[in-house]
């Protein structure tokens, strides 16, 4: 799940969270047997990866609005 992280994020630190995160989230249900298959936590990967990758982007560009106005 790391690996497939990092392909995502490109950055190791971001990664290793991601997957933390993952696995905090599961273990939270961790009732629920379905969502300890490989299809269903290299997915929950993924749109972690996706999400993060969406939120930095907001991020970036609202700073990049806040200092093309204070210019």
């Amino acid at each position: 799940m790391y690996y497939i992280a990092k392909s995502y994020v490109r950055n190791e630190q971001d990664a290793e969270e991601i997957v933390q995160d993952v696995f905090m989230k599961l273990w939270h249900r961790k009732d629920n047997k379905e969502i300890w298959t490989n299809n269903y936590l290299f997915t929950a990967t993924k749109n972690a990866c996706l999400n993060y990758l969406k939120h930095r982007k907001v991020v970036v560009d609202k700073a990049r609005n806040y200092y093309d106005k204070q210019l």
